[in-house]
């Protein structure tokens, strides 16, 4: 065999050196697409216009003659050595001779472009992160490229995902580093420029958690259907469970138990661990991963909204905002002072208007049209005011003497454009009572309103009498008026009431922190004890009773929320910034009860520390003599008064001296 192969002949082929021929023709005329950094910064103007800080030495560029590649030394253009070549192009976008700045992960440490106030560039810097790194460690160093000390502004950030949910595990691992950060510097998560956005991207929670840990009860049908607003993909609910189960065994995430009738079984280090779950999906194809991880995102939204019902939901710090807010007649005022450090906690009250005049909603429809136009967006035939074409209210005119009438809802609907994008049309509502009330699909708008006209929208016009109506309405305690089932069991209805008052704890809050929430713990309590099992007249809730079950129903959510503590910040009419604990009515009464016992049991430890510090000094003054005379005190009653005399005044206890 050796000696046959020593002896073959190799023959030339003309048919494969043809076919040869073909196919290196054919590659040479291949438009491959261009390198995606090149391109970019082609896109973006060119060498001249882009910093580029990247690790490479050359760069390919497309002669526009021939069509031919050639790749050039980067440095060619700048008069630097390669090592500084990095650090030249910075300073090309400091000093603001570029204005836009690619950085790769080579040059992601070291290089600081802040928009820096020694520096002739301090325009506001948009990082746009366009790939994400497999480590949050190393998103957030190339984060803190752009945001670093001396800085006249904060950067916004723009994290482009793509719709497969494995890599969503990397965005919600940086969002929350990236909000934490935030955190950690300015004292809020949402201090960074994006830190509102990047919360959507933030999946690793305890809500999360429970929504990873529902889809798995969907999976093996434990439910009888998904949570409420939640879209089955497909429309089967148990179609999809067999499919969730068949991807999450493709994925090892689980197995069939034969022994069980092929029940799927879960071992348990994977529940409630999304980022497990996370990095499992990228096993799965892209059409698998979009249906699986769109079910659990819509699930999660679920979550979410039934532990804001509950009062459950970390929202970190709340922002309180209306038409008018102002602090009220009297406030702030000092409700305690730390004896060590003199810090001083105030109490504020603010009052909250949320009411809009028919007047000013005119005002905001026609700055709404000039925005349209200047931002180049149609101005679109449903924003306008609207009339609900179904009466559902009947309330009491005391200007037509006490007779009933029928008034309609009214409200002003503006079109909120980044809804185009997920396909559904939304407009943002202001109503006389709230001028921020919850979005409209316009299928709704549609369907239950009707657009007014120009001639009802006149002075004195149908329209403005209607909203002058509810804006008065709103004045009362709720506008359901007297017919208000939940007033008439005992509750409270705050149903279109546009003026509120907060209470806020500002100041050394922290020193009554627990007092606060044991005072929350307590309320929660007792709330618990009043509703458990009956409401508010003592009548056993029951679906006979639906006035009564729905009150009893929201006495319990009241319960729940009263347990969580928020930090909730506004500013008020006249631009100060106010920040600090919210406290209900209640949780201010029996604060300043606390404080006033605390102090009323100071002042009696001391009278009592004075008395046997009297009883103690007496007999001493009688051997001497003279009880009245402070000359004649012995060396023992000095020594045991000095201490006591210092402490009460809070002197100093060598020279005597108030401090």
């Amino acid at each position: 065999a050796a000696n046959d192969a020593a002896n073959e002949i190799l023959v030339r082929n003309p048919y494969l050196v043809h076919i040869r021929d073909l196919l290196l023709e054919a590659t040479e005329s291949l438009q491959l697409p261009p390198n995606p950094l090149d391109h970019l910064v082609d896109l973006c103007g060119g060498p001249s216009k882009v910093a580029e800080m990247t690790g490479r030495e050359r760069r390919l560029v497309r002669c526009l003659e021939t069509g031919n590649v050639e790749a050039k030394l980067r440095r060619s253009q700048l008069d630097t050595t390669q090592k500084l070549l990095n650090m030249a192009e910075r300073e090309s976008f400091q000093s603001g001779e570029k204005l836009i700045a690619i950085i790769s992960e080579a040059a992601s440490t070291g290089v600081s472009l802040q928009a820096d106030k020694r520096a002739r560039n301090q325009r506001r810097r948009c990082h746009i992160t366009l790939e994400l790194p497999w480590s949050a460690d190393k998103a957030i160093q190339q984060f803190g490229r752009s945001h670093r000390s001396n800085q006249s502004s904060a950067p916004l950030y723009q994290i482009l995902v793509t719709p497969c949910g494995g890599e969503r595990r990397f965005a919600s691992a940086a969002a929350k580093r990236l909000q934490s950060l935030g955190a950690l510097l300015k004292g809020d998560r949402r201090a960074l420029g994006a830190g509102v956005d990047l919360r959507a991207f933030d999946i690793d929670t305890k809500e999360g958690a429970a929504a990873l840990n529902r889809l798995y009860d969907d999976a093996r049908e434990k439910n009888p259907g998904p949570m409420p607003n939640v879209r089955v993909p497909g429309g089967d609910f148990k179609r999809f469970a067999a499919f969730a189960r068949r991807c999450l065994v493709s994925v090892g995430m689980g197995q069939a138990n034969r022994a069980k009738g092929n029940a799927w079984e879960l071992p348990k280090k994977f529940e409630g661990k999304v980022p497990l779950f996370l990095n499992r999906l990228m096993g799965l194809s892209v059409d698998q991963q979009k249906l699986l991880f769109a079910y659990f995102t819509e699930t999660h939204e679920a979550e979410v909204a039934e532990a804001k019902a509950r009062g459950t939901f970390d929202e970190g710090v709340v922002s309180l905002s209306a038409e008018s807010v102002a602090m009220s007649e009297g406030y702030p005022r000092v409700v305690h002072t730390d004896e060590s450090s003199g810090a001083t906690t105030e109490l504020c009250r603010i009052t909250i208007d949320r009411g809009v005049t028919f007047a000013r909603v005119l005002d905001k429809l026609a700055e709404f049209r000039r925005t349209c136009a200047e931002t180049g967006h149609d101005f679109a035939n449903e924003n306008g005011i609207w009339v609900s074409t179904k009466i559902t209210a009947k309330e009491r005119d005391d200007s037509n003497g006490g007779a009933e009438t029928s008034r309609p809802w009214i409200l002003c609907a503006t079109e909120i454009w980044r809804t185009h994008a997920l396909g559904r049309r939304m407009f943002r509502i202001r109503r006389p009572y709230n001028s921020d009330s919850p979005s409209l699909a316009r299928e709704h708008l549609m369907k239950n309103y009707r657009k007014l006209t120009p001639e009802e929208l006149g002075t004195g016009g149908f329209g403005e009498l209607t909203w002058k109506f509810w804006y008065d309405r709103g004045m009362e305690p709720c506008i359901h008026g007297d017919r208000c089932g939940r007033r008439a069991h005992g509750g409270v209805c705050k149903v279109g009431r546009r003026v509120s008052a907060e209470h806020l704890l500002t100041g050394a809050v922290l020193p009554l922190w627990q007092t606060v929430a044991a005072i929350r713990d307590s309320a929660r309590r007792d709330a618990g004890r009043s509703t458990r099992g009956n409401n508010a007249n003592g009548a056993m809730a029951s679906p006979t009773n639906n006035a009564a079950a729905a009150q009893h129903l929201h006495n319990d959510r009241e319960r729940r929320r009263k347990g969580v503590l928020r930090v909730v910040r506004t500013k008020l009419d006249d631009g100060a910034l106010v920040l600090g604990l919210h406290l209900g009515k209640e949780d201010v009464e029996a604060l300043e009860r606390r404080l006033a016992d605390a102090v009323e049991t100071v002042r009696e430890r001391r009278a009592s520390q004075m008395e046997e510090d009297e009883r103690l000094n007496s007999p001493m003054r009688r051997e001497s003599g003279d009880e009245n005379d402070a000359g004649g005190l012995s060396e023992v009653d000095v020594e045991l008064r000095e201490p006591e005399l210092s402490v009460c005044l809070n002197g100093d206890p060598v020279t005597g001296d108030a401090v």
